[in-house]
This record gives C-alpha cells, sequence and structure tokens, in this order.
C-alpha cells in the first residue's frame, strides 16, 4: 500500500459517518497503544514504533494464512529492506517472530498464545467497533 493512502484508509475502517481528524488521529494512537503493549510486551513502545509497524505488518501475514516477506514489509512501513532484515534478527533474538522460509517471517507461537496479545487483539477490536458506532 502506497504510504499516502493509509491515511485514507484510516477513515474508512467501517465507521458510521465522517471523523474527524482528532477522533481519527486519538483512535490511532489507542490503537497503537494496545498493540505496543501486546506485541513488545511495554506500554513505553515510543523508541520501538519501527518494531511495532513489522509486528503488525507480521499479523498481516498471519491473518492471510501466510509468511511475510523482508521486501513486503520494508514497502509496508517505507523503511529500507536491510534495516528491516536487521530489526526483524533482532526481533528474533527477542523470540517474538520466527524465520519459516528463506525470506519468510511469522509471529511466534509463544507471543500468539500470549495474554498480552490476545488481550490486546481483543482490546483493539473492541475499540474499532465502539469507533465505528458498534458497541
Amino acid at each position: 500500500m502506497p504510504r499516502n493512502q493509509g491515511n485514507r484508509n484510516l477513515l474508512r475502517i467501517g465507521l458510521n459517518g465522517p471523523m474527524k481528524s482528532a477522533e481519527a488521529c486519538m483512535l490511532l494512537i489507542d490503537l497503537t497503544r494496545a498493540l505496543g503493549t501486546g506485541l513488545l510486551r511495554t506500554d513505553r513502545f515510543g523508541t520501538r514504533a519501527e518494531d511495532l509497524l513489522i509486528l503488525c505488518g507480521l499479523c498481516v501475514g498471519q491473518a492471510e494464512g501466510r509468511p511475510m516477506a523482508a521486501y513486503k514489509l520494508a514497502q509496508y512501513i517505507g523503511q529500507a529492506r536491510p534495516s528491516v532484515i536487521r530489526r526483524l534478527d533482532r526481533l528474533e533474538a527477542a523470540g517474538l517472530v520466527r524465520r519459516v522460509c528463506p525470506g519468510g517471517w511469522v509471529l511466534t507461537e509463544e507471543l500468539l498464545s500470549s495474554s498480552s496479545f490476545k488481550r490486546a487483539t481483543r482490546e483493539v477490536e473492541r475499540r474499532v467497533r465502539v469507533a465505528g458506532g458498534k458497541r
């Protein structure tokens, strides 16, 4: 997805009526916080925002039922492929991701089955429903 398309997609996530910019930004912050807690196991993810983006990209791959390639992750987050590979190697050393085939990456079963990940997933789904007017 091109970088500039992300902002338009944020406003089209099934919300009832137009969402004000401030509300959209607050929703994004809330979702990022919830995901940071669930994926990185920390409330202070600011210095690890790129790690969080990579892990979210891998969540997309998990949802699609296939490993995510480093080049595709690099395109998603707008970073150079070598930088993404270095980050993936660090995330692998931390036990958050694993390489499953040449160039393919997934989230670890340990992370996917962790209570923090499950809690974050439920919280993200709840916040999106609330933002969309569905409780």
